[in-house]
């Protein structure tokens, strides 16, 4: 058993030895909380996601939760996360962690940039952009340094060699993970043969869950629908529950993003994107319409749009 595991299995018995406590403390610290939101008129209890109409619904992504963004390919879950990560990063000046196990740090800095200084991405892959668009560019990137948006492009990390590497961060205040489908299973199973996926994901799904509960801040993962999806007509391709399977057991909130225009090209809607939250432990559920804008990488809330 190596190093990871053995730190691992120190603190759980640890966590386990100290999880006792009085209702009483419990209590008094669950009206502090309510209080405070109260005083300060802030319905939305948790981290806003720069998307309002989306924290209406969501209260925020709040510690400890997992939140699971799932779509079919192209859909745009890396950018949506991505579009996340960053509003949190500029508003709470907290450390966000991302994990990116398919997109290299170059790529992702290339997304992040391209969203934030509004310069096309193909045109910062060819390098063909104006003397304003390079004023542009310098300015978004200034402004994104100034951040503590931490990225990890190694791939196969397992969930608990990602959770290592949380617990020295300080001043914590998210994690994002792309994807589920990448992590592989914790190091003493890798190799397992005996054990089939569905089973395999629902395990790094808990164990997600249960790192976002020991770091106390929210763990956002993107989830990759199989494509079964894109045999449904067009109102029954939205994604379901039933289409993440076991994982979304696990998960405190549950986000499919869906684009009519990925499937027509036709379509009345073109650049609109459905948000829509299947499962909400700590509210209702419901659809948010977003912007998406595909030469930017970019989402953005539909009445900010048209005031722009």
């Amino acid at each position: 058993m190596d190093i990871i595991n053995e730190q691992s299995k120190h603190d759980l018995q640890t966590e386990h030895r100290n999880a006792l406590e009085k209702i009483s403390v419990i209590m008094a610290d669950a009206l502090k909380v309510i209080s405070n939101a109260a005083k300060a008129g802030n319905r939305i209890s948790g981290l806003t996601t720069g998307f309002p109409d989306l924290d209406g619904i969501t209260k925020g992504f709040n510690n400890s939760d997992l939140v699971l963004i799932a779509s079919r390919p192209g859909m745009g879950k890396t950018s949506l996360a991505l579009n996340i990560a960053l509003h949190v990063a500029k508003e709470s000046r907290k450390t966000v962690v991302v994990f990116s196990l398919e997109m290299s740090r170059e790529q992702i800095a290339s997304r992040i940039l391209s969203s934030s200084s509004y310069v096309n991405g193909s045109k910062l892959q060819n390098s063909r952009f104006s003397t304003e668009e390079w004023k542009r560019i310098e300015d978004a990137a200034a402004i994104i340094s100034e951040t503590k948006l931490m990225i990890n492009d190694v791939p196969c990390l397992t969930v608990e060699e990602m959770r290592a590497q949380c617990r020295s961060i300080s001043n914590l205040g998210l994690v994002v993970i792309d994807y589920i489908q990448l992590v592989p299973a914790a190091t003493k199973e890798r190799g397992c043969l005996s054990e089939d996926r569905v089973l395999i994901k629902s395990k790094i799904s808990r164990a997600m869950k249960a790192m976002a509960r020991e770091l106390d801040v929210p763990v956002v993962c993107l989830s990759q629908l199989n494509r079964g999806v894109d045999g449904r007509n067009m109102e029954a391709r939205r994604p379901m529950l039933s289409d993440l399977w076991a994982i979304e057991r696990d998960a405190d909130v549950v986000i499919g993003l869906f684009r009519e225009f990925y499937y027509d090209r036709e379509s009345e809607y073109p650049n609109i994107a459905e948000c829509i939250v299947l499962k909400n432990h700590r509210g209702e559920t419901g659809s948010v319409n977003l912007r998406w804008d595909p030469e930017f990488t970019k989402f953005s809330s539909v009445e900010a749009s048209e005031a722009e």
